[in-house]
C-alpha cells in the first residue's frame, strides 16, 4: 500500500467519524441552533414598513413589532404563522413573534384589530422561497 492510499484511508476514516458524531449530537439535542433572523417591522398610520419581506424555508425568524405613534395601537396577525394569535403593538413596547418558516410561498400580515379609518388596509406581505 503506498502512502497516497494510507492517506486516502485515513481522511475516509475522518469524514466517517465527522459524519457519525454529527449525527449523534443531532440525535441527542446537542446541535448548535441557528440564530433567529431579526427583523423589525415598524406599525404607522395606514402601513407597516416594510410590507415586503423576503426570509429562506426553514429559516428561524424573529419579528421586532414596533410603532412610532404615541397614542395608536395595532393589532398584528400573520396569516399560517399565527393562528389564534394576536399581537396588539401598542407605543413604546416591543413585541416579538418567533417563528420558522416552514411553509414555501406568499403570507400576509395584516392589522387584524382596526380601531380607527386606514388601519384594515394594513397590509404586508412575507415571502418564504
Amino acid at each position: 500500500m503506498s502512502l497516497d492510499n494510507e492517506k486516502k484511508i485515513v481522511i475516509l476514516v475522518l469524514i466517517v467519524a465527522s459524519v457519525g458524531l454529527l449525527m449523534c449530537l443531532e440525535n441527542t439535542g446537542l446541535v448548535i441552533k441557528q440564530q433567529p433572523r431579526e427583523i423589525t417591522i415598524f406599525a404607522e398610520k395606514w402601513e407597516f414598513v416594510p410590507n415586503v419581506i423576503k426570509v429562506k424555508y426553514n429559516e428561524p425568524i424573529k419579528l421586532k413589532l414596533v410603532t412610532s405613534e404615541k397614542n395608536e395601537s395595532f393589532g398584528f396577525k400573520l396569516s399560517r404563522y399565527m393562528y389564534n394569535d394576536l399581537i396588539i403593538i401598542e407605543p413604546n413596547v416591543t413585541k416579538t413573534f418567533d417563528f420558522k418558516a416552514q411553509t414555501k410561498g406568499i403570507f400576509i400580515y395584516r392589522c387584524e384589530s382596526p380601531c380607527g379609518w386606514g388601519k384594515n388596509l394594513m397590509v404586508g406581505r412575507l415571502i418564504v422561497e
